[in-house]
């Protein structure tokens, strides 16, 4: 509601026609109560013409609203402001009674009355000056609330603007962030088998290198096709993971198992993308590398309450007493990308005992894929 169309609001319409129908129909009734208890006749004519003053009020009460919000908007020091609303208000009241006068002066002989104007004037002057400064103070204090609660509503406005804008910004930069580090794994994925493959042409191990790039084109036409998604079915992640580690058992041979068995209720779980190759990567450097290419990596999941628990277990040589056990950027980006994803109960524990290899466990909210 501005200065422009307070004037035209309908709330502020429909609240003055209201009010002045109101205050008319009590004026009214006390009037005919008061000749009906006094046992006289009612003169309907002189109440009626005493009652036009209500209708007068209803017809200018929003211009009257619209001058006084003018002159509050206008920024000028307090006395000036107070002084133009004195002399608006003095003006107004005497313009009403004037017209008040006027039309009383004009229905008078209708209903038997003749009076002078001076007499329709001077008595109207008599009784309704004060009654209309006071009804002029009421409706300045009305327009300075609403002018207060445009304001308030103004600030709430703009406060919620801003703070949509914000989270607008935050979301970009939290969903661009985790964009960056999910595109971080691809190719530091991609390089170390890219230099697995070489090795074992190196080596002449033709066959070997073959059946490599055909499992490493199955992973990379499924990271590919879940390209765009921060969130996949568990069971598209673990094709990936599998696969991953099935380019790594190729390298090592048999002496280097996999057991990787899910119930199917979890396939639908949604995980992040990508998320358990940095983990199975990280069993494959620290456990089965330092035992010889040998060892078997199991992956177990199950879950409590609200929360899924993924399980990557090694069964290598271990830490050792005086290893200082460091991530790498994968499981770093494991973590970064978790604590912008959730804000439930989530992270990465690792623990490792000498001689039977490392456990890393992802927990992360349950939540399953709609439909």
């Amino acid at each position: 509601m501005t200065q422009t169309n307070i004037i035209k609001n309908k709330y502020v319409l429909m609240a003055s026609v209201t009010i002045w129908l109101m205050v008319a129909l009590v004026s009214i009734s006390e009037s005919v109560f008061f000749y009906k208890l006094s046992n006289r006749p009612v003169p309907w004519e002189r109440v009626l013409i005493w009652d036009i003053n209500w209708l007068l009020w209803l017809i200018i009460t929003p211009f009257i609203l619209s001058v006084l919000y003018a002159l509050l908007e206008h920024h000028q020091k307090l006395y000036l402001t107070i002084g133009k609303i004195t002399a608006f208000a003095f003006i107004v009241a005497f313009l009403h009674i004037f017209v008040e006068s006027t039309l009383s002066f004009w229905l008078s002989p209708l209903f038997g009355r003749i009076r002078t104007f001076e007499q329709v004037f001077l008595s109207i002057l008599t009784y309704k000056t004060h009654l209309n400064l006071l009804i002029l103070a009421a409706l300045t204090g009305i327009t300075i609330a609403l002018r207060h609660w445009q304001k308030s509503q103004r600030l709430q406005l703009n406060a919620k603007q801003q703070q949509a804008a914000l989270n607008d910004l935050q979301r970009q930069l939290a969903e661009s962030k985790l964009e960056l580090l999910r595109r971080q794994l691809k190719p530091h994925f991609l390089f170390n088998t890219l230099h697995v493959i070489s090795g074992l042409i190196l080596k002449k191990a033709y066959d070997q290198s073959l059946e490599m790039i055909a499992k490493l084109s199955d992973l990379l036409r499924l990271t590919l096709q879940y390209n765009d998604q921060q969130l996949i079915p568990l069971k598209e992640e673990l094709k990936l993971v599998q696969l991953y580690l099935e380019i790594h058992q190729i390298r090592f041979g048999e002496n280097f198992q996999l057991d990787i068995a899910t119930p199917p209720t979890y396939d639908d779980v949604l995980v992040p993308s990508f998320i358990l190759q940095p983990i199975a990567e990280n069993a494959v450097i620290h456990g089965i590398v330092p035992n010889m290419n040998q060892g078997c990596i199991s992956l177990k999941v199950k879950h409590e309450a609200e929360t899924l628990y993924i399980e990557i277990k090694d069964n290598g040589v271990g830490p050792t007493n005086d290893q200082e056990f460091k991530e790498g950027i994968g499981l770093k980006n494991c973590r970064e990308r978790l604590d912008n994803l959730y804000q439930q109960p989530h992270g990465l524990k690792l623990e490792g005992q000498p001689s039977r290899g490392f456990t890393t466990t992802l927990y992360l909210p349950y939540q399953k894929a709609a439909g």
